[in-house]
């Protein structure tokens, strides 16, 4: 099946020799060229670029087509900032979302509502140059979508690097270089990590809710995600219907509604940091990075972070990380009171410490591109939400901790959590007419064996607090299922509120185990603050919504083992 370029792998050659071109001087050429501008460049709209240093730089915002290697141009929109005579500032390039497009004003989708368009748009305020893209196939940019392919995508962004070299006056330099930051979100996150990988001007990164592992976040344990992929499909074909990859779509729908192809794996492979080309010696990201990942986001959850600030780490890069709540949130599925399918929360709590997720990318930029000594200082090494008015600093994230083990755990269906959503209307109701406590105390091993459940999920109770502790990393699970290859099972941490009739899945989280096997595996990274009272536990189903089209109502398949969970005490 043809997935376009990458089908088996990537050629790391290739990649690592796309060329830039040399920066030009502002000579006599240059000047009249300026002069000429539509000649030169295709404008939608034609400007009159300043380039004079004793000119003081007026506000402003204008848009622009940067031709590419293949002749096929790049729609971009250009914030020029204020600046006195002879002041210089850093560009930082905003890269958007997959099936959006670019910030093309201040008071576009992105510029009023989405984060890292606000994020960029605060940047313009405070002196610095931003220019927001539109990715190949989306928007006003010609070409397919590739889905981040680097002989394509990631090479359409050295394009646009040379292109602000040549014709963006009064830039920053540092050793002869320019200083350029980038942000963006999943899609646009992408294309930092592998962007700062092949081009050593990309100085300082904010990747938002982005991946590590492209087909390890979309088929986990070879099981589609097809509640998200169905979603992102649907949303490229509608918003950029003729631009979007036909084959890749095709592909897509094979895998949802049979196999997962065996190209798929390398050719997503390709477009992640994991790929073998990238994180070594010879290949490592040149940009430090503030890494921003949701805990409810079920299409990329902590652990992307958690391993891309590995591979910057081992390159010796400054890296930060700061877990919100939010993220992606999948459609009908995910709530929240921002944009639909995706959102970031305007504040955040780190200890006793309160911030505003912009004011922490404005100082990051600020640090790295602009020099100013300790800006980046107040954000954390790790800040890690519990709720959205808790969160507590780390060195690291925690992955394991306390050991708790059970003997069986049974899911006799593929029903098992398919009416979940009318159920909870009852269960709202019976807890607001009714208040009891849990029934257990301290968990005994007998009530942690042979649960079973015919149209809920099963809960296994683990451990019944004492007192406030919090729940925040990555679980690891050490299970055996029961059953064969095709029964799948869906395993979260979950935890039964004191006073609450049924347990709550936490951070929406649930990873894929298929029967017949024994895994060890780190499960998606969650957060939660338990009261006295509360009951820690597991949940298993056997139907996820977030994986609507890849259970099968046949599954059978008991569970047993071993769980370490990163709980913690609090006073």
């Amino acid at each position: 099946m043809d997935f376009g370029r990458h089908q088996m792998g990537t050629d790391c050659a290739s990649i690592m020799q796309v060329p830039h071109f040399k920066k030009r001087k502002y000579t006599a050429a240059l000047l009249i060229c300026s002069s000429l501008f539509a000649g030169c460049v295709n404008y939608p709209h034609q400007v009159e670029l300043p380039i004079y240093t004793q000119s003081m730089l007026k506000e402003d915002y204008y848009t622009v087509d940067i031709p590419s290697f293949d002749g096929e141009t790049i729609r971009a929109t250009i914030f020029q900032p204020e600046l006195e005579p002879y002041e210089t500032a850093p560009v930082i390039i905003h890269a958007h979302g997959f099936g959006l497009f670019r910030m093309s004003s201040p008071v576009s989708l992105y510029g009023t509502l989405l984060f890292s368009g606000q994020a960029a748009k605060n940047a313009w305020k405070n002196g610095y140059w931003v220019v927001s893209i539109d990715h190949r196939g989306h928007g006003g940019s010609g070409g397919q979508i590739n889905m981040m392919d680097p002989e394509t995508e990631v090479k359409d962004l050295k394009w646009v690097i040379d292109w602000i070299e040549n014709n963006l006056p009064r830039l920053t330099y540092k050793e002869k270089k320019p200083m350029v930051g980038m942000v963006g979100e999943s899609y646009g996150g992408g294309l930092q990590l592998l962007g700062a990988s092949l081009d050593d001007r990309i100085k300082a990164i904010v990747p938002i809710t982005t991946w590590y592992d492209f087909s390890g976040v979309l088929t986990p344990n070879n099981v589609v995600k097809s509640g998200w992929l169905t979603s992102l499909v649907a949303f490229g074909n509608l918003m950029n219907p003729t631009t979007m990859n036909r084959s890749m779509t095709s592909s897509y729908f094979s895998s949802i509604t049979s196999e997962v192809p065996a190209t798929f794996a390398p050719m997503m492979m390709s477009r992640s940091l994991s790929n073998s080309c990238y994180c070594r010696a010879d290949a490592w990201p040149h940009a430090d990075a503030f890494f921003i990942q949701g805990f409810k986001d079920v299409l990329f959850p902590l652990n992307e972070a958690v391993s891309n600030m590995s591979c910057l780490e081992a390159a010796g890069r400054d890296v930060r990380l700061l877990g919100t709540q939010y993220g992606h949130l999948l459609p009908m599925t995910q709530f929240s009171w921002g944009v639909p399918g995706y959102d970031i929360e305007n504040e955040v709590h780190c200890d006793d410490k309160v911030f505003k997720p912009i004011d922490l990318v404005l100082a990051w930029f600020d640090e790295k591109l602009k020099g100013k000594e300790k800006r980046a200082d107040i954000i954390p090494k790790v800040c890690l939400t519990y709720n959205f008015e808790e969160g507590g600093t780390y060195t690291e994230v925690p992955v394991g901790g306390e050991r708790f083990t059970f003997s069986k755990a049974e899911v006799k269906n593929g029903l098992q959590g398919l009416m979940e959503i009318p159920f909870s209307a009852f269960d709202l109701a019976a807890d607001t007419l009714t208040f009891s406590t849990n029934t257990y105390n301290e968990i005994k091993p007998e009530e942690t064996n042979n649960q079973s459940g015919v149209l809920r999920p099963v809960f296994v109770p683990l451990k019944r607090v004492q007192q406030k502790s919090v729940v925040a990393g990555i679980p690891v699970a050490d299970f055996t299922l029961t059953g064969q290859h095709k029964d799948v099972v869906f395993a979260g941490i979950a935890v039964l509120r004191n006073g609450q009739t049924q347990p709550e899945l936490m951070s929406d989280q649930v990873y894929p185990f298929r029967g017949g096997n024994s895994l060890r595996v780190n499960l998606p990274g969650v957060s939660a603050v338990l009261k006295p009272g509360d009951v820690l536990g597991l949940m298993f189903a056997g139907y996820n919504n977030q994986y609507r089209l890849s259970g099968k109502l046949s599954t059978h398949a008991s569970v047993s083992g071993e769980v370490l969970i990163p709980l913690e005490a609090k006073e």
